[in-house]
């Protein structure tokens, strides 16, 4: 699933037009991220209204977590296992690139229920990654074994891979490393709302990262 920018999506469809200049959407709560307008009309359902606006005030405490850790492997296992929870993956892994760029390196990787994945490098798809990190977009499958381009390789018919996630996490408009996330048991669980939802929590998950990393370099510095 790639989105581009310059659209406004209503619920689950995408729609390729905006209100004339000076226009709004009457009674709609508006939500941007990286030029997507999403809102939420006030005639949806009173059911779903509600789970939107749950998911959005869960978000927001888990940024608010994610910015007062201290710890950077508290931190990691924390934004991999609220991965998980947010998209229903059985899986989930933080990716960076080696120090010396001649592989991955994969510092935490954790299933459902937050117990640690052996040799977790044998356990991705280097193809699905390497798309998500040289294009700076997500890589989102419903049936990876199925795809035409992932399909044939042998890692994702070895590790029979069914749903799977492969968020970046950027740098000032650069990719320093992937959220992968993956189930082997449910195809199409990746669905395109919640997509949006994970590439904002991937964006946050990035920023604390990032934040973590500038004060550590600062008190060592002192």
């Amino acid at each position: 699933m790639r989105i581009d920018g310059g659209s406004y999506i209503e619920g689950t469809e995408r729609v390729n037009h905006f209100p004339a200049r000076g226009g709004h959407f009457h009674g709609t709560i508006p939500f941007f991220h990286r030029g997507i307008m999403i809102y939420f009309p006030p005639m949806a359902t009173k059911p779903r209204m509600s789970k939107e606006r749950e998911v959005l005030l869960k978000l927001h405490e888990i940024n608010r977590r994610m910015e007062s850790e201290a710890d950077s492997d508290r931190l990691i296992r924390f934004i991999l296992d609220q991965a998980i929870s947010l998209s229903r993956a059985e899986r989930g892994f933080l990716v960076f690139r080696k120090s010396d760029g001649t592989g991955y390196d994969i510092p935490v990787a954790r299933n459902i229920g937050k117990e640690m994945i052996d040799e977790p490098v044998f356990e991705v798809s280097r193809g699905i990654i390497e798309d998500a990190w040289k294009s700076g977009l997500p890589v989102v499958l419903d049936n990876a074994r199925m795809d035409r381009q992932f399909g044939p390789r042998d890692s994702v018919s070895i590790l029979k891979l069914a749903s799977v996630a492969c968020l970046p996490l950027r740098k000032r408009g650069r990719t320093y490393g992937v959220l992968y996330l993956d189930n082997r048991l449910r195809r199409g669980l990746f669905l395109p709302e919640d997509m949006l939802i994970m590439e904002l929590f991937a964006d946050y998950a990035s920023m604390s990262v990032l934040h973590l990393d500038s004060r550590r370099d600062q008190d060592t510095g002192l």
